[in-house]
């Protein structure tokens, strides 16, 4: 992946469109090679963050620094894994628990009708909105990012990489 801070050809910054206080650098004018890269770039920087806190508040749960690794488990015909704290049988809910760290990590594959799917986004976004308004004294971090799988339609799946046309 090129670096992403080299410089471009096209316009200078002050001829882009963009709205008070904030300008753009159309996609085609970054040394970005795909889309997926453009979003890629928006979420690396939070997700080293969040890794960091992650591993802070879970270093509480760890019995013996020898247990912390990669758990491989069967889960129908599906091999899962996940990051676990310690070597016996780790169940993630067990952080609901009052004295464990307020912590969530989450990977899920849902199966939604199109009609359940928007609910769910309708209802994610109003929950998150509800907490933003609160004013804490503890900061927290939050990355929620729910789509449909492309690999649901091998039509979407074959033009990924592809830039639209404008």
């Amino acid at each position: 992946m090129p670096d992403p801070h080299d410089a471009a050809p096209g316009p200078p910054a002050a001829a882009l469109p963009g709205r008070v206080g904030a300008f753009l650098i159309p996609d085609h004018h970054t040394a970005l090679d795909t889309l997926e890269e453009l979003v890629g770039l928006h979420a690396q920087a939070g997700q080293e963050r969040l890794n960091q806190a992650v591993v802070r508040a879970g270093l509480p749960l760890v019995q013996a620094q020898r247990d912390i690794g990669l758990r491989l488990y069967r889960d129908g015909d599906t091999v899962v894994y996940d990051v676990t704290p310690r070597a016996e049988t780790f169940r993630y809910d067990e952080f609901l628990g009052p004295d464990f760290p307020a912590l969530w990590v989450s990977w899920h594959e849902l199966h939604l009708t199109r009609a359940r799917a928007k609910q769910f986004q309708h209802e994610l976004h109003t929950l998150v909105g509800g907490y933003l308004k609160d004013s804490g004294p503890e900061r927290y971090l939050l990355r929620a990012d729910f789509v449909q799988d492309i690999q649901d339609n091998p039509a979407q799946a074959a033009s990924g990489n592809e830039r639209p046309v404008t």
